[in-house]
């Protein structure tokens, strides 16, 4: 519940006491051993906008010409090559992890959930808490370090857009010190804690607040996705890494929609933005297809088969595999709400409240240990 909001400008961003009053209970944090194991590129910038050229030309036509070379297709069988990979490198200073949310701001996402929240509102709500937690990952005693590169694709009927606002306008992928330093603003907000001796409390917290939601107009899918590559394959190009180094963690897109694209097939895009890479892996694509009905979430499935709908079975078709580097990280957050194969894909379907924060929470942990916070219920 909101409880009062100022929008005087903030000071500083006091990561030490605000985030952990709001944090500390709801992240519930991954373990796993980890190795490095160091591979190469296998798509180069050039070939991604080459080919994000052809998608849009094909789109924007009803019929395609056979005998013409689809540039997609060498870039899929060239970049989907998981064996080699690791997803091993631990974010820093030298080699930060981005984190991309690619996130349908159409109209159906005022639709209620459960909890009263509109689906906007609550994954701006998860996002913000995300975005403290990064904060709390990147601190070293009272200095924060540039440990990740965050950042927010809006679409809706209003178009494709940076939808961070403010000092994060410029650039799509902005440094975690940045947020750190310049929360739009600070709310109170009143939450449930749990106390040292097992009772549950109710405290007004601060809240900071980077992402606003929104809820408008179409679904303009394949623009968004389109938007991502061009975000992140130059992104890929400067964090390769050396033979002296390891380069950065795998980008990571967690893309959150509760329709389909209106502007046309997404498939392909999805491919394409998977077969970019570092060369610690290629980058990770996550798709939740979230909904108002609670208890009918689809967590991570290996197959389309069960899926309901031509649609969930796109999106399943446009996730990653998950890497069975991470595959323990999730076995333990969910706790046996699912089975979980070896080729699971990052992908869940009509997630409710619950299943928002699950999906966030372990799409940007990676393979990082387990942290626990006071009170963690």
């Amino acid at each position: 519940m909101l409880q009062s909001s100022r929008r005087a400008k903030p000071d500083k961003f006091q990561h030490g006491r605000y985030l952990a009053e709001e944090t500390h209970h709801a992240f519930a944090s991954l373990r796993v051993s980890v190795k490095v194991i160091i591979r190469t590129s296998l798509v180069t910038r050039s070939e991604v906008f080459l080919c994000l050229d052809s998608v849009s030309d094909r789109q924007g036509k009803a019929t395609r010409n056979e005998d013409k070379p689809d540039p997609c297709e060498v870039k899929r069988n060239k970049g989907m090559e998981t064996s080699k990979m690791s997803y091993a490198v631990i974010p820093n200073s030298a080699n930060p992890m981005a984190i991309l949310f690619v996130i349908d701001q159409s109209g159906s996402m005022s639709d209620k959930m459960q909890n009263g929240k509109t689906k906007a509102e609550q994954v701006a709500t998860v996002i913000n808490k995300t975005i403290s937690e990064l904060v709390i990952r990147s601190s070293k005693g009272d200095t924060v370090k540039n440990y990740y590169e965050v950042g927010v694709i809006g679409y809706s009927g209003k178009g494709v857009c940076n939808a961070l606002t403010g000092v994060f306008a410029n650039n799509i992928l902005n440094p975690i010190t940045l947020f750190e330093q310049q929360p739009l603003r600070i709310e109170d907000r009143i939450t449930e804690i749990v106390t040292d001796t097992g009772d549950i409390v109710q405290q007004t917290v601060k809240f900071p607040v980077w992402f606003e939601p929104m809820a408008y107009g179409g679904t303009p899918m394949c623009s968004a996705l389109k938007k991502a590559a061009e975000t992140i394959a130059p992104w890929c190009d400067a964090h390769q890494g050396s033979d002296t180094s390891p380069g950065s963690f795998p980008p990571v897109i967690i893309h959150i929609t509760d329709g389909e694209s209106g502007d046309g097939d997404p498939l392909q895009l999805a491919e394409l933005l998977r077969t970019l890479s570092v060369k610690d892996g290629n980058v990770l694509m996550c798709n939740l297809h979230v909904s108002t009905e609670r208890g009918s979430a689809i967590y991570f499935p290996n197959s389309d088969s069960e899926l309901p709908n031509s649609y969930a079975k796109k999106l399943f078709n446009m996730s990653s595999v998950i890497p069975s580097e991470m595959i323990l990280n999730i076995r333990e957050e969910l706790r046996g709400k699912t089975e979980l194969s070896d080729e699971a894909r990052f992908f869940t379907f009509n997630g409710d409240e619950v299943a928002i924060v699950k999906f966030i929470r372990i799409g940007t942990q990676g393979t990082l240990p387990k942290l626990t916070y006071a009170g963690e219920r």
